[in-house]
């Protein structure tokens, strides 16, 4: 039996268990359905900053090669330990998440990330945003992206657009 199982707030993993009689302090709650998120990091990506996406795009003056970020972005998709795109110490026991989709795409002057996965630790969206941002750039590799998590992207650029359960 799957079994999602809550240690601590903000510390919720799934486990395979063999017996679905609760022991002391637990419970068995019936679940009919599995949740994905869904959300998007937003790029301006024009020499001068656009005052109508100000507040929901981060800027970056440098031109952006989309495709060149879309390529290793693939490379993120499916199950996979995490733990580079997050803090150094989660409050969560397992990194380990499932990228169901990622796809990076130009729109004129913006730039948009959307990922579906089902759940993101904390920063994770933010640092594949700049990891990717970097890779954009021309000042890290494509195949580094398992390797070097440069830095942390703004929040504002950040938006949670669906939850499905």
């Amino acid at each position: 039996m799957i079994a999602a199982v809550l240690r601590a707030p903000r510390d919720l993993t799934i486990e395979t268990r063999p017996s679905l009689v609760p022991g002391v302090g637990e419970a068995v709650i019936r679940v009919e359905g599995a949740g994905l998120c869904g959300t998007d990091y937003r790029i301006w990506n024009g020499e001068v900053a656009d005052v109508f996406t100000a507040e929901t795009h981060a800027h970056v003056v440098q031109r952006l090669d989309a495709a060149r970020m879309h390529e290793p972005a693939q490379a993120l998709a499916g199950t996979h330990d995490f733990a580079i795109f997050t803090v150094l110490e989660p409050e969560v026991s397992s990194t380990t998440r499932t990228i169901e989709s990622i796809e990076v795409r130009r729109d004129g002057d913006a730039i948009v990330l959307s990922v579906t996965a089902d759940g993101f630790l904390r920063y994770m969206v933010r640092r594949i945003a700049g990891s990717l941002i970097e890779i954009g750039r021309g000042k890290l590799a494509p195949d580094a992206i398992w390797t070097e998590a440069r830095w942390t992207a703004p929040a504002k650029g950040l938006t949670l657009w669906d939850v499905r359960y």
